[in-house]
């Protein structure tokens, strides 16, 4: 699958984030940049300390958002993986 789709299902979650935080704290933080996003959809971190490096995060992202990214980036891992068939022979 192209990684635009993944990279839309990303940029609704950090506007989920932002709106989460505004309604608890009044203001909208900035979670991370377009390219922190697009630099996900490429190398799609497998756990929190993966999102170190990638450029503009830092550990505060990694304990804050990284779990929900990480929902999101396995999610669509799972949908677009295909099953393969494996003979008896294999």
């Amino acid at each position: 699958m192209k990684p635009t789709i993944l990279l839309k299902k990303l940029e609704n979650l950090r506007t989920e984030l932002k709106q989460e935080f505004l309604t608890k704290n009044g203001y909208e933080p900035l979670i991370c940049t377009d390219e922190a996003l697009r630099e996900m959809t490429l190398k799609k971190p497998l756990k929190s300390s993966d999102f170190l490096a990638i450029s503009g995060l830092d550990k505060e992202f990694s304990m804050l958002y990284a779990h929900r990214f990480l929902k999101v980036i396995n999610e669509f891992k799972q949908q677009t993986s295909k099953e393969v068939k494996v003979s008896k022979s294999a």
